[in-house]
């Protein structure tokens, strides 16, 4: 009787490894990085940027103190103190192409 329950736990494990091991090697569970090129507004997710063009927009300054890590199983941005008053620069001044450098800071 013992060596049945034995058995009932190891097959029990093993197919909880299976399923977890199914479940993370989807891949995008795993990745996370920046989706977008340009702007103040970092977007996190699973589909990191390939090539952007190198052409400064209003808001760009801001990126540096905005990143994406995973935090459990979930893509999330992770902000710097000096983020949100960056943001609220570039707010006040709106869609100022002239501001592309100094805004925010």
């Amino acid at each position: 009787m013992k060596k049945i329950i034995i058995w009932m736990i190891v097959l029990a494990v093993v197919l909880i490894l299976v399923v977890l091991g199914l479940y993370l090697a989807k891949g995008p569970l795993l990745r996370c990085g920046i989706e977008n090129c340009h702007g103040a507004i970092v977007e996190c997710g699973p589909e990191p940027r390939g090539m952007c063009i190198e052409i400064l927009m209003p808001g760009d300054q801001c990126r540096k103190y905005a990143s994406c890590e995973m935090v459990g199983l979930e893509c999330q941005r992770v902000e710097e103190p000096e983020y949100a008053g960056c943001l609220e620069g570039v707010n006040n001044y709106g869609d100022d192409r002239l501001c592309v450098m100094g805004c925010g800071r």
